[in-house]
């Protein structure tokens, strides 16, 4: 493993936070109170995730009663210790309908981390890229059990390096917030692999509101 670059995590700190508050954390709340889409929800969604070209107009009404009635039950209902292996069977199921024009496991990763950040996280290209150059691994396409486990253990070790004055403040900023530090750990996770990845620095201060 890799050390830990201060000033990634600075701006991976920043990020997650900004994310969280402005449309993560929103979407999650909103979901967590009504489990489902309607056509509006569904679009502002995917604008918000960036996924509207790779799921096009087309599809969008298939694709909102398959999340509505086969994926949000499943993700809602799955056993957190076999759960990362729901994201790839809806997703090789999706494309088996025609809901997808391919297996979108980003898709339907982003589909479960809305519901449930505290298990799932986006399954990200950049932030595999990451987790090759601090791990030294690589990971097979659509490979979600494979990314969450290596995603997990770089987690892991992110938190025994984030100082306990930055987990106090993430604490602090978010007293009423139910999804805990442990989810903002994750996220600042998730950006710093992205960074290490090849995510530009700029843009993310743009993203963090710098």
């Amino acid at each position: 493993m890799k050390t830990i670059r201060i000033d990634y995590l600075d701006l991976a700190t920043s990020a997650a936070q900004r994310s969280w508050e402005m449309t993560e954390g929103v979407f999650h709340y909103r979901m967590a109170a009504n489990p489902k889409f309607d056509e509006s929800g569904l679009q502002e969604w995917l604008s918000i995730w960036m996924l509207s070209r790779t799921n096009p107009r087309n599809l969008r009404h298939s694709l909102l009663n398959f999340f509505n009635n086969e994926a949000i039950p499943l993700i809602l209902t799955t056993n957190p210790s076999n759960g990362f292996s729901i994201v790839e069977n809806i997703a090789r199921r999706g494309n088996e309908l025609g809901v997808f024009s391919g297996i979108a496991t980003s898709t339907v990763s982003k589909l479960a981390f809305t519901l449930n950040p505290a298990l799932f996280n986006p399954y990200d290209m950049r932030v595999r890229k990451g987790l090759k150059a601090f791990l030294g691994i690589s990971i097979r396409d659509h490979d979600y059990v494979g990314y969450m486990d290596h995603f997990n253990s770089f987690t892991r070790y992110l938190g025994t390096s984030i100082p306990q004055s930055v987990q106090k403040s993430l604490l602090e900023a978010h007293i009423n917030d139910s999804a805990g530090v442990s989810v903002k750990i994750n996220r600042i996770s998730d950006k710093y692999l992205m960074l290490l990845g090849g995510f530009s620095t700029d843009r993310m201060r743009r993203d963090a509101g710098s």
